[in-house]
């Protein structure tokens, strides 16, 4: 929605004049495909997750790193992939577009993640990998989901990190510790390239299949070629798919890197402020957690089913905005075929979860307006 002065938006990207700027300048430089800032922005993230034994490779969007992690993990027609059910559609269209069958798993209620106790019982043959998804201020169990990749030892563990970009997982930052990490750098997601995503993994012999993947199969990406005075012409060995990021996009996705810790400190900030103006609303429960290591990508909070949507309608007319993240996916019609454990915490979250506003321009008196007005729809209920 366009912002105005009078209205508050569930979320607003933080861009500024550099972006404006760098923007300018890639467009007059005139390489707008993929190019020297992609390569540089890959770098950077490497660089900022600390890790010499990482290596990242930036594509189009979060959706397609979700399906370029699953290609990687070798996952093919017939395997099955477990993941949570209230999760985005991206997950589970991706493992459809392996040919894979996605298999829904129920998440536990403090932390709104994947339930490790109910992933051990969906574990078939054919499993071939699980997507654990951070949800908000909350980080997946990888400590118990590791064991069950231990036991099982055929299984990948693919971090769908897309809200967890720049927090921590005991001591170690989110990027640096899975098999495979994927991140979304869409317009509202904690540091945005317009839109764009990456996936992070152990090996350079992984990241060239990642490279060949995003280019059409190509062996070597068409900016070395263009250069490249001794082979013009390059090979082609596997299926690919053209989701390149740009230039454009990766330029910004730089300066919004260089932003990273005053935007995790204002997110983090307005989140336990929250936390604090919504403690004695007793009709509201707030997110379980501190938010000392987690950055979040979203605000959200739980009422009953009864006034959920009651409380959004009584909200909009008061020019404040909000979200839904998000409906379980096992209740779409396209889903409905697929297996599912037990839906027991999944059902129940799903009808009461409400995303609030929350970006790095949002004023402390606009919290305020916004918990006073839920305070408000209480009273009168």
């Amino acid at each position: 929605m366009i912002r105005t002065k009078k209205n508050i938006p569930v979320s607003w990207p933080a861009l500024g004049r550099e972006e404006l700027n760098v923007a300018k300048k890639v467009l007059k430089e005139g390489w707008l495909g993929m190019g020297k800032y992609v390569d540089r922005f890959e770098h950077k993230i490497q660089k900022y997750l600390g890790s010499k034994n990482k290596y990242v490779c930036c594509v189009s969007t979060g959706s397609d790193a979700l399906l370029m992690s699953l290609m990687l993990a070798k996952v093919k027609k017939n395997d099955e992939v477990i993941l949570p059910s209230l999760n985005f559609i991206a997950g589970a269209q991706a493992v459809m577009l392996c040919g894979a069958k996605p298999v829904f798993c129920d998440v536990e209620e403090k932390t709104l993640c994947i339930d490790p106790i109910q992933v051990e019982k969906l574990v078939s043959k054919r499993t071939k990998a699980i997507i654990a998804v951070d949800y908000s201020g909350s980080i997946a169990n990888y400590k118990k989901l590791d064991k069950i990749k231990k036991k099982f030892k055929r299984i990948q563990i693919i971090q769908d990190a897309a809200h967890s970009f720049g927090s921590f997982y005991q001591n170690k930052k989110v990027g640096t510790f899975a098999d495979i990490t994927m991140f979304s750098f869409d317009p509202i997601k904690t540091i945005t390239a317009l839109d764009g995503g990456a996936v992070v993994v152990n090996t350079k012999e992984e990241l060239n299949e990642l490279k060949s993947i995003r280019q059409l199969g190509f062996s070597t990406q068409p900016n070395v070629a263009f250069y490249n005075k001794k082979k013009l012409i390059t090979d082609v060995k596997t299926v690919g798919m053209q989701n390149r990021m740009t230039n454009l996009h990766a330029a910004v996705g730089i300066e919004q890197l260089k932003k990273i810790k005053k935007i995790s400190k204002v997110k983090m900030m307005l989140s336990k402020n929250y936390n604090k103006l919504l403690k004695f609303n007793d009709k509201v429960l707030t997110p379980n957690s501190d938010y000392k290591d987690v950055v979040p990508f979203i605000y959200y909070i739980r009422v009953n089913y009864k006034y959920r949507d009651k409380l959004r309608l009584f909200l909009r007319k008061r020019k404040i905005m909000t979200g839904l993240h998000w409906q379980p996916n096992h209740i779409y019609s396209l889903f409905k075929k697929y297996k599912k454990g037990s839906m027991k915490i999944t059902n129940k979250i799903g009808s009461e979860l409400i995303t609030l506003p929350l970006y790095v321009g949002l004023k402390k008196d606009e919290q305020i307006k916004i918990c006073k007005c839920i305070d408000e729809f209480f009273k009168n209920q």
